[in-house]
């Protein structure tokens, strides 16, 4: 967590959108979020994972993830969410692949809204060698970030920068990508494994002079508030209904 910090205050987080407020992917300069698109297979039900923030300098943000329950990377709801293609590269047999969407909402008027989010897993070596993915669909490209660290307490890693005018970003198409689930073994899945790489999340709000690490005012859904000096939010991946 050092390490991110230290990225942070030097300014080499994720690049985000200029100042006309464009919406902005991860290392790019500008962007949208990707169109709708038609697909094959009838949409299943998502459920909400809400984390509120507040910055000192008066700034509110909210983030929202809406995700559907995992299914085998193979599975044609997953080939048909994404316009550009699958973000992250996935094994067919044996991954599981949450798919959904994120928005975050600027609940102050009259100001743009800045936001980082920073994600990582937990407890990897209960995992075994499973990995843990973030993808997005990006209308500028898709984008793909590896969040399993070097030790049992993972890393977190630069995952969205965005600065936006307006009241919402999004909602951008996203996917999350835990490896190693399903197994001869255990074909139905092995939710251990989903829920020893349970993504976190830590947040950077306020304004481009005042962009501080914040813990969340409040949690809904399958949120865990990990709380702390460091702020950090589990999505309970395991916990989404099917």
């Amino acid at each position: 967590m050092a390490t991110l910090l230290a990225l942070t205050a030097c300014g080499s987080r994720p690049s985000s959108a200029d100042d006309q407020g464009q919406e902005a992917a991860p290392a790019a300069t500008s962007g949208t979020p990707a169109a709708p698109v038609q697909t094959q297979a009838a949409a299943r039900p998502a459920t909400d994972l809400i984390v509120r923030y507040s910055a000192s300098d008066g700034s509110k943000v909210t983030v929202k993830f809406a995700l559907q329950s995992a299914v085998k990377a193979s599975d044609p709801s997953v080939a048909g969410y994404f316009s550009k293609g699958v973000p992250c590269s996935a094994d067919g047999q044996r991954d599981a692949v949450f798919v959904g969407t994120l928005t975050i909402t600027n609940e102050v008027s009259g100001f743009d809204a800045r936001v980082d989010l920073a994600m990582g897993t937990y407890n990897q070596t209960l995992g075994g060698d499973a990995t843990l993915t973030f993808g997005a669909a990006y209308g500028n490209g898709n984008q793909c970030s590896n969040l399993n660290g070097s030790n049992a307490y993972g890393a977190m890693q630069p995952a969205v920068a965005v600065h936006f005018s307006g009241q919402q970003w999004g909602p951008v198409r996203v996917e999350f990508v835990v490896s190693d689930v399903y197994t001869p073994a255990q074909p139905a899945g092995n939710t251990s494994v989903i829920a020893a790489n349970a993504p976190v999340l830590t947040a950077f709000v306020g304004s481009p002079t005042n962009l501080v690490q914040y813990q969340a005012d409040s949690v809904t859904g399958p949120v865990t508030n990990m709380g702390g000096a460091l702020g950090q939010i589990t999505l309970n991946l395991g916990q989404i209904a099917s």
